[in-house]
This record gives structure tokens, C-alpha cells and sequence, in this order.
């Protein structure tokens, strides 16, 4: 009764109904509510994969930079340990990849290392920028299907990169490479046969890093990158675009 009292003496003072009149008129329904969850699902739905990829993206950016600027700042320092600007003087022709390897390891922080073709490194295959098999050959969508270790002795660096060294025996050589196209698909001829074609080669050795080791995608120009190092120094071309990403 007392209750009843006060609710009509507010309504009469205010013109306002007490709040417990209007608590079931300002709530929402189960209904509305999940209708608007779902509304908020298809959108994530829609923009959370990009943003995600945008993150993967910079992140992959950062990380090849940092990479870089370990492998110039090493190849630098190489040069004051020896007083010598020409690193076909210090990497000589009779070297191979461990003893390359043995070098540049002075001067990166490596915690563990691999020789020449064996596993436990980096054992993951490596695609090409655009991996496509077309051809049905089962190897034209990949760089190293065997990983880095294909390439040459690795070293694994505590930030998670691992870096593989490749030794030429000559630092300039005439090599004969696969012909692929755009897509990285293997050329052949009217008969099958895939074309090869005569590459000229000036690097004494390169350096192919994974910036974040075996994690995905594992994929040249995203986290797989090469440097060539010839006579004079890094030539201003590599494998995955490195340069480009660097002036960006």
C-alpha cells in the first residue's frame, strides 16, 4: 500500500512513471540480442581476415628489414676483421660453405648451427613468390623443397631467423638454370621437354635468410629472402625483392 502510494505521488509530482513501469519496455528482447550478434559476426567475418593479413603483412615487412640490416652489418664487419674490401680476397675460391659459414658466424649471435645437407635447422619446403603447378611436374611451385638445408650450410639466430650460406667455387661461372615463367611454372618445349637456358653468375656466395625460421608461409619475397655477395659486395638484386622492400 505504501508502495502504491509513492509510485502515484511520483507520477503525479514528476510526470514521470516510477522505473520499475518501464523496465521490461527498455530491455531488449533474446531475440534482438542475437540478431545483433549475429549482424556483429558476419562483420568480423568480413573485415577480420584482412586486418589480420594486413598484420602479417607489415610484420613479415619488419622482420625482412631487421634481417637485412643484421647480413650488411656482418658482411661489414667481416671487412674490418680483415682489412679488406674485397670479399673475394677473404671468401676465397678454395673455401666452401662451412668454412664461409665459419666467417660470418663470428659476427651473429647463432645458437645453433648445421652442416651442408643435414636436418634439424630449417627442413621445411620453400615456395616461390607465385607457387603454381600447372606443368604436374610436382616442383615447379617450389624453390627448395628440401628447405634451406639445400642450399648450404645454416645458421640459426636467437631472434628465430635462420640463414643459409651458399659457396660458389668461382665468383664468376656460367650455370645452366630451369626456364620458368611468371608463375613460376616450368617452360617446355612442343616435345616436353623442360628448356634450360645459360645464366652468368658474379656472387662469390649468398645468403638466403628465413626470417622467422620454419614458421609459414615459407614463401620467397614474404619471409624468405637472398642476398648475393660479389667481389665489390652485395649486388643491388636479390631473391624475394629485398632491395624494393628496403627503399619502401
Amino acid at each position: 500500500l505504501i508502495m502504491k502510494r509513492y509510485k502515484t505521488f511520483l507520477k503525479r509530482e514528476t510526470g514521470v512513471p516510477h522505473f520499475a513501469e518501464n523496465y521490461k519496455a527498455a530491455a531488449f528482447t533474446l531475440a534482438e540480442v542475437l540478431i545483433t550478434l549475429g549482424i556483429i559476426g558476419v562483420v568480423a567475418a568480413m573485415t577480420l581476415p584482412s586486418v589480420i593479413n594486413d598484420f602479417r603483412d607489415k610484420e613479415f615487412v619488419v622482420r625482412a628489414k631487421k634481417s637485412a640490416t643484421v647480413l650488411l652489418n656482418t658482411l661489414t664487419a667481416v671487412q674490418a676483421e680483415y682489412g679488406e674490401t674485397d670479399y673475394s680476397n677473404i671468401f676465397q675460391d678454395s673455401m666452401n660453405g662451412d668454412e664461409t659459414a665459419d666467417i660470418l658466424a663470428k659476427h651473429l649471435n647463432v645458437i645453433k648451427r648445421c652442416k651442408t645437407g643435414t636436418n634439424g635447422c630449417h627442413d621445411s619446403p620453400i615456395k616461390l613468390a607465385k607457387p603454381q603447378d600447372k606443368d604436374g611436374s610436382g616442383t615447379a611451385g617450389y624453390f627448395a623443397e628440401a628447405g634451406l638445408r639445400s642450399l648450404g650450410p645454416l645458421l640459426v639466430l636467437a631472434d628465430g631467423s635462420v640463414i643459409a650460406v651458399t659457396k660458389y667455387s668461382s665468383c664468376k661461372r656460367i650455370f645452366e638454370a630451369t626456364v620458368t615463367d611468371e608463375n613460376g611454372n616450368v617452360v617446355t618445349d612442343e616435345d616436353g621437354n623442360i628448356l634450360k637456358e645459360e645464366h652468368v653468375g658474379h656472387s662469390c656466395f649468398d645468403l638466403t635468410v628465413d626470417t622467422n625460421g620454419n614458421k609459414g608461409p615459407n614463401q620467397i619475397g614474404r619471409d624468405i629472402f637472398s642476398i648475393f655477395v660479389d667481389p665489390d659486395g652485395p649486388e643491388k638484386g636479390s631473391r624475394g625483392d629485398l632491395w624494393n622492400i628496403l627503399s619502401a
